[in-house]
């Protein structure tokens, strides 16, 4: 939703696709709670029903906006959570090239948590709701 949120501020699509891929990581590196997904083959339903939600709420924001704004939106959606595929067709597929980028993002992940790499989940719902909640009013018209 943040790279969503970013193409409302950002017309250049090669500096949205940019902005977008970092913000995942600064994001992440923001204390929040991940869901159990192990093993991932077993639960991936999970991870399709998250990403079915986030892209029908991104669909209902973006819905009346001109067709420019929109693709602008898609891409700084889908690029916000590239960084997540690829870790995921890591996992998936055991890709050993992706194994230093799985590794760069995971130090990054975890940067601000030293305590068995998990937030309380009040603080990760809290934080997770506010960056929503933030994106989502990034992208209604009152903000526009």
């Amino acid at each position: 939703m943040v790279g969503a949120a970013l193409a409302t501020r950002i017309s250049n699509p090669f500096a949205l696709v940019f902005f977008a891929v970092v913000s995942h990581f600064v994001i992440d590196m923001i204390p929040h709670h991940d869901y159990d997904i192990n093993p991932l083959k077993k639960k991936f339903y999970k991870i399709f029903i998250d990403g079915a939600i986030a892209a029908a709420s991104l669909w209902y924001f973006i819905a009346p906006m001109p067709f420019e704004q929109q693709a602008l939106c898609a891409l700084g959606g889908f690029f916000g959570i590239f960084p997540d595929g690829l870790w995921m067709l890591h996992r998936l597929f055991g890709w050993k090239f992706l194994g230093p980028y799985v590794n760069f993002h995971y130090k990054l992940h975890w940067l601000l948590i030293r305590d068995n790499n998990k937030a309380h989940p009040a603080i990760g719902f809290a934080t997770q709701a506010i960056a929503v909640v933030l994106s989502f009013y990034a992208l209604s018209p009152l903000f526009l």
